[in-house]
């Protein structure tokens, strides 16, 4: 296989917001070293395609706002292959963008598709398996997905069902895709893992860029008729100019739905490597969990914080937890300075700041504020006293809740190093794992 012809395009342009207060639409999780590993999300996905393509055919897709942020943590990354665009429209039109870049250059293109935030566990059977998917797309033209068998019915995934039977989760081989079903509930995705058809869609996509792009033609002709006979504009002076006009008038639709779930050219490749997308606080600590397990390392409590905060409230009480070594007492004890660390005081400084303009503008409203010649009268202070004094009860009553939670996620962290989660409601508080503690 000639690697000349393989690219990867790393889709860098989310805005993560289901990470704040850490991730912020100014600096959104793909550039944060969010699981402790050293790394950013984006730098250790460049690293992981250094192992399969070339290092000038690695391209990165990112908001414009977000160039400077590439360029720090990828310096080494050629101009040419730094595509910004000037508003999100989801993955559909961003991956149109690269492939008629990609066409541009090398018509002969394939491209390994990828966003910038997932977690791959065994690095060498990761590369091994994208140059094997490689290899196939190069003697097929398929639009190919990477699917993960899946270990747990979760609901924050899209499922993929392969044309295989019942031991389709077995193969090797790459299979044709029946349906797709983006993120489905809990007992939907209960029944599909018993079926032994489906898999976790990874996102992770490979084909020829000539392929996707009579797929897209085919299918989202409103996505691709915005760049047909434009070609010339890439690369030169006005593609800037271009691209902002052409996203203007983008739909914002993923490659998935306009795509992938409409095509008779969708396939599936099983994969063997651990595999997360790193979307919620849950499947964060899940993924920490799994590598605490593996090398014995110890959780953050914060990242316990995170998934008890996750669950409170699904079952209408806290998340309880198995104690295999059968204690049921442990330790409250956790500094609430650790977990404000992990919360910018600026956020908490500016939502107070937003909550008395509220309050002002809404009693200036009501009238219970006047103002006489520029000064305020005695009913502003009066008011004022009032509302400062209710929020001085809410900031005391907030205190009070970031102490609770904090000595929930030593409690969860302490515990959950032993063993695993347990649902409310099991009705074996002493039997064979040990008994359960209520992290409160």
């Amino acid at each position: 296989m000639n690697i000349n012809n393989c690219y990867c395009v790393i889709m860098a342009g989310g805005s993560g917001t289901r990470f704040w207060p850490v991730s912020r639409a100014s600096k959104p999780k793909q550039f944060i070293d969010i699981a402790d590993t050293g790394k950013t999300f984006l730098r250790q996905t460049y690293e992981r395609f250094l192992q399969v393509v070339p290092q000038e055919n690695i391209l990165v897709v990112t908001a414009q706002k977000y160039a400077e942020l590439v360029k720090e943590q990828i310096p080494e990354l050629d101009s040419r292959n730094l595509l910004l665009e000037p508003y999100s429209r989801n993955t559909a039109p961003c991956i149109a963008y690269a492939t008629y870049k990609l066409l541009q250059r090398d018509p002969e293109a394939r491209a390994v598709v990828t966003p910038a935030d997932h977690a791959i566990d065994n690095e060498e059977l990761f590369a091994e398996t994208i140059r094997k998917a490689f290899g196939y797309i190069a003697e097929n033209d398929v639009l190919m997905t990477l699917g993960v068998v899946p270990t747990r019915p979760d609901t924050n995934y899209g499922y993929v069902q392969a044309i295989g039977g019942k031991e389709a989760y077995k193969s090797d081989e790459p299979m044709q895709v029946k349906t797709f079903t983006e993120k489905p509930d809990k007992d939907m995705a209960t029944l599909f893992i018993s079926t032994g058809e489906f898999f976790w869609n990874a996102g992770i996509f490979l084909w020829k860029a000539s392929t996707i792009k009579s797929e897209m033609e085919r299918h989202l002709p409103e996505v691709t008729g915005l760049f047909n006979g434009w070609e010339m504009a890439l690369g030169s002076k006005i593609e800037g100019e271009f691209i902002a006009r052409a996203f203007t008038d983008c739909p914002n639709i993923s490659v998935d739905y306009g795509v992938m779930e409409k095509t008779d050219r969708a396939w599936i490749y099983p994969v063997k490597f651990g595999w997360s997308d790193i979307g919620t606080w849950e499947s964060l600590y899940n993924y920490m969990a799994a590598i605490r397990d593996k090398n014995g390392n110890e959780v953050k409590e914060w990242y316990a914080l995170a998934a008890y905060l996750q669950s409170f409230g699904k079952d209408g009480v806290p998340a309880t937890y198995a104690m295999p070594d059968g204690r049921k007492d442990v330790s409250h004890s956790l500094n609430p300075i650790e977990l404000l660390k992990n919360i910018n005081a600026i956020t908490l400084v500016i939502l107070l700041v937003i909550l008395i303009v509220v309050a002002v503008v809404v009693l200036i409203q009501i009238g219970a504020l006047k103002v006489d010649g520029g000064i305020l009268t005695q009913g502003l202070v009066i008011a004022l006293y009032n509302y400062m004094s209710q929020i001085l009860v809410e900031l005391v009553k907030m205190a009070n809740l970031i102490i609770s939670m904090t000595k929930a996620a030593a409690c969860a962290g302490r515990i959950a190093d032993r063993g695993g989660p347990v649902h409310p409601g099991d009705d074996d508080p002493d039997g064979a794992d040990g008994g359960r503690v209520r992290c409160l």
